[in-house]
This record gives C-alpha cells, sequence and structure tokens, in this order.
C-alpha cells in the first residue's frame, strides 16, 4: 500500500494518567476494607493488571483456580496470573450472590 489513511490524522490530547502515590494507595485502602466491592475491585485492578472493563467481568471461577486467567478485553491478550495474597483476602470476605465478583446492587 503506497498511501498511509492516517497520514495528517492528529493524535487527540488526553492527560497522562498517573500512577497512585503510596499515600494515595493508603487512603482508599482505609475507606474502602475488605468485605466492599470497591475493595474488591481495585485489588482486581492493582493485583491482576485488570482494567475497569475487564474487573466487572471476573467471575468467582476464575478467582477460585490456583492461577487468575482471563482474556483482556481491549486486546484479547490472555493473561495468566498468580493471585497474590491481598487479593484472595479481599475476595474471600465478599459475599457470592451471582456469578460475577463486582455487581451493582
Amino acid at each position: 500500500m503506497s498511501f498511509d489513511p492516517s497520514d495528517g490524522i492528529k493524535r487527540g490530547k488526553s492527560k497522562e494518567i498517573r500512577a497512585w502515590t503510596v499515600a494515595e494507595m493508603t487512603a482508599f485502602e482505609k475507606c474502602w476494607p475488605m468485605g466492599t466491592k470497591q475493595r474488591a475491585a481495585y485489588e482486581l485492578m492493582l493485583n491482576v493488571g485488570a482494567a475497569r472493563a475487564d474487573a466487572h467481568l471476573t467471575t468467582w471461577a476464575q478467582a477460585d483456580d490456583e492461577d487468575f486467567e482471563y482474556t483482556r478485553r481491549k486486546t484479547g491478550v490472555p493473561v495468566a496470573i498468580a493471585i497474590a495474597l491481598s487479593l484472595k483476602n479481599a475476595l474471600d470476605a465478599l459475599p457470592r450472590k451471582h456469578v460475577c465478583i463486582i455487581t451493582i446492587e
């Protein structure tokens, strides 16, 4: 192909997404203790690297496996990772009311 269809298209301007500081993480953890869905979502995203779009689709069956496996929704890239102790503790503290871990109540 001799013609680049993206030639001349400017990249959108968006603000950089920065990582949380230790102080911000500590404040979040104090605000949302183990047993809250907010803490479970935080632990999923922090320890598994799940995006918001992936975290809300996570099932208990995935979390019950020795290795946590899922496919990133946006890219289709498979992920397999050992479950961190803090994630296990957050999930153990949640009631199992649905096939998905994070639900709207």
